[in-house]
């Protein structure tokens, strides 16, 4: 995909072990912290290397904490994918609606998980 969007073959690093955000921040601080930005267009030059930050909308802001501790010498662009949306927002005022669901428990607990995430990285 990213060959499609014209992006030179030299320029792709495929990282191949992290199991979370951290480990993979570290493994590109590791990989690219120290490397000069290879350029194929000079608008595009940069002091430091780009990164594509893609993941869930929700993890995406302690993702970027995450990156910005632990692979600060490289510049991360986030990418948020799986976005979750209310398509009719009329429906919550029915009164079913106003009941406790499976769903929005797990829901809640994403949200909650990833709060948790976020205070880690805060303090």
């Amino acid at each position: 995909l990213l060959r499609d969007f014209g992006i030179p073959v030299h320029c792709i690093v495929a990282v191949d072990g992290p199991l979370n955000t951290e480990e993979e921040a570290r493994t590109l601080e590791g990989l690219l912290g120290h490397v000069e930005p290879p350029t194929f267009n000079s608008e595009l030059k940069t002091e430091r290397p780009k990164v594509l930050l893609v993941t869930s909308a929700l993890h995406m802001k302690r993702a970027m904490r995450i990156f910005g501790k632990y692979a600060p010498s490289l510049e991360v662009h986030p990418v948020a994918t799986d976005h979750h949306f209310v398509a009719d927002a009329v429906r919550f005022r029915r009164w079913q609606y106003w009941f406790p669901k499976l769903d929005a428990l797990v829901g809640f607990s994403m949200i909650e998980h990833e709060l948790v995430g976020i205070l880690r990285y805060i303090w």
